[in-house]
Order: structure tokens, then sequence, then C-alpha cells
């Protein structure tokens, strides 16, 4: 899971940059979002090459998140989740979803006005809720190699440094007051996210084997089966989060 102490630390970024990596060493990887976010998702699927899916607890349930996760599973190398907001906001939130299905944490921390104060803040987010699984950090926006080294140097013994980025506008993802642009206004995401990807100095990613149960959908009643039905698809029409309750969307498409 990529995560941060707030919004607009870069996560969307780091996360996208990492799928593109994934993809040019061969692997298929597959990326989630957690919570009803409608415009990361598709920066997310243009770099992974697949769909990006909601992992909500609230809308769609564990049963439903530990299904599409598993379903990831069977075909993925890699499996991204990016967070919501910071770590611990909102009820559930990005670290409930990380707990309930052991996926470990890695923190996106902006470092650019701030130096030892850096170790201090990762420190907070692994040592706040000791039952999650925290893996490490990765600097964001950072002035230089020595500016780097002064960020990780602060870090504890136990928090792996993973990777930096650094200031660099080619790399910038536009914002607006709903969060970053969509995919189809950014004509040129993909050179911003080749750029992210390949000035992302670090470490190989901890790449923890889990295990996700399959879900039993024998039982799910077919209540659609029959209908047919359209879904525009453009600039304005751009987005669909249907809860996973089969009897809610067979009630909310009823005529």
């Amino acid at each position: 899971m990529i995560s941060a102490p707030a919004s607009g630390q870069g996560k969307t970024t780091v996360t996208a940059a990492l799928a593109r990596q994934s993809r040019a060493r061969g692997e298929r990887v597959r990326v989630f979002k957690i919570g009803p976010d409608f415009l990361d998702p598709t920066i997310l699927a243009q770099e992974s090459g697949a769909p990006v899916y909601q992992l909500d607890l609230f809308m769609g349930g564990e049963a439903h998140c530990r299904a599409l996760l598993a379903e990831a599973a069977r075909e993925a190398d890699l499996i991204l989740v990016e967070g919501v907001m910071g770590l611990f906001d909102g009820n559930p939130s990005s670290a409930d979803l990380a707990q309930c299905f052991g996926l470990p944490v890695l923190a996106v921390i902006d470092g650019s006005a701030m130096a030892q104060t850096f170790g201090a803040l990762a420190y907070g987010l692994s040592h706040f809720r000791p039952q999650l699984r925290f893996a490490g950090v990765i600097a964001n926006r950072v002035g230089g190699e020595r500016h780097a080294q002064m960020l990780f140097e602060s870090l504890p013994a136990d928090i792996p440094a993973l990777g930096w980025l650094p200031r660099q506008a080619e790399m910038v993802l536009p914002e607006r007051h709903l969060g970053l642009l969509g995919a189809c206004e950014l004509s040129d995401l993909d050179g911003r996210i080749a750029c992210a990807a390949s000035v992302l100095k670090g470490n190989a990613l901890p790449l923890p084997m889990l295990h996700f149960a399959q879900e039993d959908e024998s039982t799910i009643p077919l209540l659609l089966a029959g209908c047919r039905i359209a879904i525009a698809r453009d600039a304005a029409f751009s987005f669909i989060y249907f809860p996973s309750n089969p009897a809610a969307i067979a009630g909310v498409l009823a005529p």
C-alpha cells in the first residue's frame, strides 16, 4: 500500500511510477485505489495497463475487497494499492484496510521543506498503530543527493529508506480543488509519469507473499441476468461506482 501523512504528498505520482517501472521489467501489475476516488484511477489505469478498481470497506465491504484482491493475485506479479488522504484519516481509513489484509505500508513524505523532522514524521506513521506492517518510506520533492541523505539519516534504524524523487516540474501532476486532473485532461501524462519512473531512485521494494482467500461467488443471485445496460464514457461521464450488493444494484437500475 502506498500511503502518506496527508493529501498532496505525491502518492499517485509514486504509485504510477512504480507501476510503470514494473511493466518495464515485463511484470504484470494491478493497481487499486482506496475509497470513492474517480480521478486518480484514470491515471493509474493508464500506467498499469489494466482497470483500476476501488477498495472500500464501507461501500463495498471486506468480502468484496478480498474478492478483488484475490482475482488480481491470480494474474499479477505485483499489486499496488494507493491510499486515500493521510494513512489514518477517515473511518474506515487506509490503515484499517492495510491491517485488515496484512498489506505492508510504504509512506510517501514530501520532504521539500524539512530536514531531520522527516524522521520524526516517519516514526509517527510507523509506530502510531503497532499492528500495521510498515515497509518503509519514499521521500518526494527532494532538493538533491545531499538533501536526501539528510532526510534518510534522520530515520530510525527500523524504518527503511526505499527511495526518493527530486523536485522536477516535468513530472508534477496538475491539481484543482477536487484533486488531480483526470487522465483525459492531461495530454502529456505519459511523459510526466515516464519522467518520474526514470528518476525514482532507491532500493527494491519489499515484496511479501500474501494470501487472499477466494470468495465463494456461486451463491450470488443473478438479478440482472438478461438486462442490457448502456454506459456512457467520455469526458463528462467517466466514472462508475456500484455497491457490491447485487440487490442494491438491481434497485438502482429498476424502472
